[in-house]
């Protein structure tokens, strides 16, 4: 009988242990979120909502209870996504996906492709740090502003230039800005907000080894940043054009 209630303790700990460990992996996600839109200007649970839609998932706490939160051991790899219970089982699968071949793979809070942002992170270790994780993401969603001139279309490009993809997307980033708000305990007017200028980041080198970026045509989801890379060329050719046009009728 003392060893069945001895049991039933050491049982009640690991269970009591397990949700502390969710609940901290979850908070620290949001507590980068929230770090970064400080850091960056960006209006509040804006980053706090990117988060939860894009790796956000069921976590059980104690007493059966389970909430809707970021989880950072979490990759999307070529469409397919994944969730594991701990960092090092995390980057252990990464590793493993690189070593077959696959490079389109998404990692952490924010889901941080690794293949279209190779200088992102040192290691995989820190690509799964939720603070550098999200605090990276709030350095690309406020480059991201400044190139469209509105926080809306930066949530767009954040995931695609293509209407199709971006529409749907900006719909569950607007639900999701209600849950984060609900979890902050408040909210502000996005409208008001602008974006000074920023200080220059630090230096970091890339991971994994960059390769050329190539699109998949055929693919039923573009990789994120090709139709922003796209664009920004189809611009600058039609900027070149207009100068050159400019320059032949003024005869300079």
């Amino acid at each position: 009988m003392k060893r069945l209630f001895f049991s039933f303790v050491t049982f009640s700990l690991w269970l009591i242990a397990c949700a502390t460990q969710s609940a901290n992996a979850t908070d620290i996600c949001l507590q980068g979120a929230a770090n970064a839109e400080k850091n960056y200007r960006i209006p509040a649970y804006v980053l706090s909502a990117l988060s939860l839609t894009e790796s956000g998932k069921r976590v059980s706490y104690s007493k059966g209870k389970s909430a809707f939160r970021p989880w950072p051991w979490t990759i999307n790899v070529e469409g397919k996504g994944y969730f594991f219970d701990t960092k090092a089982e995390a980057v252990a699968a990464v590793e493993q996906h690189l070593a077959s071949g696959k490079r389109s793979i998404d990692v952490g809070c924010m889901q941080i492709n690794l293949r279209y942002h190779p200088k992102a992170f040192r290691s995989l270790q820190e690509a799964f740090d939720p603070i550098a994780n999200t605090r990276y993401a709030g350095k690309f969603l406020s480059g991201l502003k400044r190139e469209t001139g509105s926080w809306p279309r930066a949530v767009e490009r954040y995931h695609s230039a293509t209407p199709k993809f971006f529409t749907v997307y900006r719909k569950k980033v607007a639900q999701n800005w209600e849950v984060a708000r609900k979890i902050g305990g408040g909210g502000m007017n996005l409208a008001s907000f602008t974006l000074p200028a920023q200080g220059a980041a630090a230096p970091i080198t890339p991971l994994p080894a960059p390769e050329p970026v190539v699109y998949n045509p055929n693919s039923s989801r573009p990789p994120k940043d090709f139709e922003l890379y796209k664009q920004q060329r189809i611009e600058k050719i039609a900027r070149i054009r207009a100068l050159v046009r400019n320059n032949y009728e003024t005869g300079r």
